[in-house]
């Protein structure tokens, strides 16, 4: 019984530095996280790889499990406005980069997305795009840029907004 509460004690004392010592490593990874920032040069270019579905809102409801390939968090399409925004005030970024193949938005966001984007050549920087094949969206979206870019295997997949049916009845019962 003499050795019982030294004992006790010790592994008290021991079970309390272990917690201590955790929680002092994981401030350190936090402040050393929180230091970092966001750094960049000067004549930076901001790329956009537009490849997931966009939707309105990026705080919502995540819209596609982790687990079936769908990423964990996405960019939603006010805060890609906003960043394009806050890109176009910001003396260290000369211009945007494009990167898209099939862009998955509607047309009413994708339209959006275009005056962002007009808005940003009104201060003078430019925008260059670049696809390994366009779709017809993805294509509408890269014609605000100066410069597209395709790859030489790539094609363009245009059918147009407009479409027709054919009407026979007239013809059949001829």
């Amino acid at each position: 019984m003499k050795s019982f509460f030294p004992t006790f004690l010790a592994s008290c004392l021991g079970v309390f530095a272990a917690f201590a010592l955790c929680i002092f490593i994981l401030i350190g990874i936090g402040l050393s996280g929180m230091a970092k920032g966001e750094s960049y040069s000067d004549n930076s270019i901001l790329k956009l790889k537009l490849e997931e579905a966009i939707p309105e809102k990026s705080e919502n409801v995540n819209q596609q499990s982790a687990l079936m390939g769908g990423s964990t968090e996405s960019l939603g399409l006010r805060r890609i406005q906003k960043l394009i925004e806050a890109a176009a005030s910001d003396h260290k970024i000369k211009g945007i980069l494009l990167e898209n193949n099939s862009i998955a938005i509607g047309q009413a966001s994708l339209l959006a997305l275009m005056e962002s984007l007009k808005k940003f050549k009104e201060s003078g920087k430019f925008i260059y795009s670049y696809a390994d094949s366009h779709t017809q969206s993805s294509y509408l979206l890269c014609s605000v840029a100066d410069s597209m870019f395709i790859n030489p295997q790539g094609g363009v997949d245009i059918k147009g907004y407009g479409a027709s049916i054919p009407f026979f009845k007239n013809m059949l019962t001829k």
